[in-house]
């Protein structure tokens, strides 16, 4: 039963991050006519340094703030 919830809640967050990329390319393209594809450069930039935080400091919040301000 852990298992399913552990795949319910990693397939939402995937889900709602990848939401969170085509909407925004869906806006500027929809209001601009011009794809800017600098949303995926964006979104892999922050999970890289949230990751690398991650490996620097072993605490989750303290690479989620750093992929914030990174």
């Amino acid at each position: 039963m852990e298992l399913i919830i552990n795949l319910l809640i990693n397939g939402l967050a995937t889900g709602m991050l990848i939401f969170l990329l085509a909407a925004g390319l869906t806006l500027i393209f929809g209001l601009m006519d011009v794809l800017n594809f600098a949303h995926g450069g964006l979104f892999a930039w922050g999970a890289f340094s949230g990751v690398w935080f991650y490996s620097l400091t072993d605490s989750f919040t303290l690479a989620l703030v750093g992929a914030v301000l990174t």
